[in-house]
């Protein structure tokens, strides 16, 4: 608390609270001042924010005690005051369990503060959760000029076992706003001598400006050295990206050598589970997210820094400040993904498929991409310039990928191809029961009798019920419910007649929506 200029904390008795007070007294840099009335102690603690001009924290134990704070926060909401209520509470299992001095703390104060629980963490991940919640809440208090905010920790017997003597190390998540980086935002880039940007998924102008104007200043930070890392989802392209980073980690191929000391990480979600779990172990020492967002989004597990200036701006400081003479770094990314040896289009299966078709979309049209394999496939493959990509990836659920890309072709007047499985497609076939179903739809459904992809999970190999009840598994086809809509429909078993007949349907002309249902692999072999 005391790095986001807490020095004052008013404190009421109790026993639940007992741990926190008592850390709190003995921790140098707090000025405790004891209270026993709640509803005054609120008051008391917003009085001294008013004087101190910066935020103020109020202690309570657990029960009825933390309602008579709510006066205090009420009025703090709508004078922009950063008030911090700090409340003890039971565990969470004995939450309306008729144990004494219990009751739904978590909200209490909504819609006039936003609450946070925090769980004492027991292993790694619980830790990396509860630093997460903590900066995020105590960077909240300044946010829109100051509001109050409710911290609700969860605490379980023995509470009087004081025996840590100093307060523990935690990893400070530093936010930057306004119009240009901080001083100490620049002096990180400039010592950087290996950086990575990662950019997710790009669905709208709010942070990263206009969107050409982003990939040229991607190409510049390109060329100076910086690793850029992107997804089709991103929609920034160029040849000196890398964009098979999910193939080199499956093939064991990113040596030590290659870590990154600086990540900057753009936009939104990213597919690849491979590259998630690589930086979560590398753990960048500098790792920046640029956002929109004023919550704390940490996907690497090592943010130091949330960014919400625009990202064009961010990355100018880039290319003018970074000057990295680690060549080996640079080449090893670029060298390994240009020796990646090509897929083969030549095996008939549901890569193979996906491959054929991407390479022939024309220009200027749309890749609506389903969840699951259909997302994971396309990546593999280069895509024609200027193909714009959509995909339902804030959830990744299996509804309503087909709906999406009927309202995309339905607005954008592009030429809309629609990639997905079969089981996303019976989910959401009823995208297809549309009077206003248009012309420039075409849906490539990938038929495998069922979830493919869940044969390949670890572990899942000893349930006897892996293809009936997980996967899924059918022998129906898309035909007869396309063909009662009056679209378009065509079945393909074979490369032949995929690169023949399907490839000209789906991208030629016609006055109704298409539909190619393309049977390969499939479930249970």
């Amino acid at each position: 608390m005391q790095e986001w200029g807490i020095e004052h904390v008013v404190v009421c008795p109790g026993s639940r609270n007992a741990p926190i007070v008592h850390t709190l007294g003995n921790a140098e840099g707090f000025i405790c001042h004891p209270v026993t009335d709640e509803r005054s102690a609120g008051f008391v603690a917003l009085g001294l924010s008013d004087a101190v001009k910066s935020p103020v924290a109020v202690c309570c134990t657990s029960g009825s005690a933390l309602l008579n704070i709510a006066p205090a926060v009420a009025e703090a909401y709508y004078r922009n005051v950063p008030l911090l209520v700090i409340s003890a509470d039971r565990p969470k299992e004995w939450i309306g369990q008729m144990d004494g001095q219990t009751l739904v703390q978590l909200g209490a104060f909504a819609p006039h503060a936003k609450s946070y629980s925090i769980d004492e963490p027991l292993n790694y991940t619980q830790e990396w959760y509860a630093v997460r919640e903590i900066n995020e809440a105590l960077a909240s208090l300044t946010f829109n000029g100051g509001r109050p905010v409710h911290i609700n920790v969860n605490l379980s017997e023995p509470l009087f076992d004081f025996t840590n003597v100093e307060l523990p190390l935690i990893r400070k998540i530093e936010w930057e706003s306004g119009s240009q980086l901080s001083s100490r935002a620049v002096e990180e880039v400039s010592s950087s001598k290996r950086m990575m940007i990662v950019v997710g998924q790009l669905t709208s102008d709010l942070y990263a400006g206009n969107r050409n104007t982003l990939n040229d200043i991607l190409i510049k930070a390109s060329a100076k050295g910086c690793i850029v890392l992107t997804e089709h989802l991103s929609n920034v392209s160029c040849s000196h990206f890398i964009t098979r980073f999910d193939d080199m980690l499956a093939d064991g191929l990113v040596r030590d050598d290659m870590k990154p000391d600086m990540v900057v990480y753009i936009g939104g979600h990213v597919v690849s589970k491979r590259l998630k779990k690589y930086l979560r172990g590398v753990s960048p020492k500098v790792c920046w997210h640029v956002t929109c967002s004023d919550s704390v989004v940490d996907l690497f597990q090592c943010v130091t820094r949330m960014v919400t200036i625009n990202a064009v701006d961010v990355l100018n400081v880039v290319c003018a400040k970074y000057d990295s003479n680690d060549i080996k770094f640079t080449d090893a990314w670029k060298n390994i993904q240009y020796d990646l040896p090509e897929y083969v289009y030549s095996q008939w299966n549901d890569v193979s498929v996906v491959g054929n078709v991407l390479k022939c979309m024309p220009f200027g049209s749309a890749l609506a991409l389903a969840n699951s394999s259909s997302v994971r496939h396309a990546q593999h493959f280069t895509l024609p310039n200027d193909v714009e990509v959509v995909c339902n990836r804030g959830v990744n659920g299996i509804e309503g990928s087909l709906s999406s890309a009927v309202g995309y072709a339905m607005a954008s007047g592009r030429l809309t191809l629609c990639v997905i499985g079969d089981l996303s497609f019976f989910y959401d076939m009823n995208a297809l029961w549309n009077v206003d179903l248009p012309s420039n739809l075409r849906v490539l459904v990938l038929n495998n009798s069922g979830g493919l992809i869940f044969g390949g999970l670890p572990g899942l190999e000893h349930s006897n019920h892996k293809w009936d009840f997980v996967a899924a598994s059918h022998q129906q086809s898309a035909k007869g419910w396309v063909e009662s809509i009056n679209a378009r429909y065509l079945r393909v078993d074979n490369l032949h007649d995929l690169e023949e007949q399907a490839i000209d349907v789906l991208f030629g002309e016609s006055d109704v929506p298409v539909v190619v249902e393309a049977f390969s692999d499939k479930c249970g072999d």
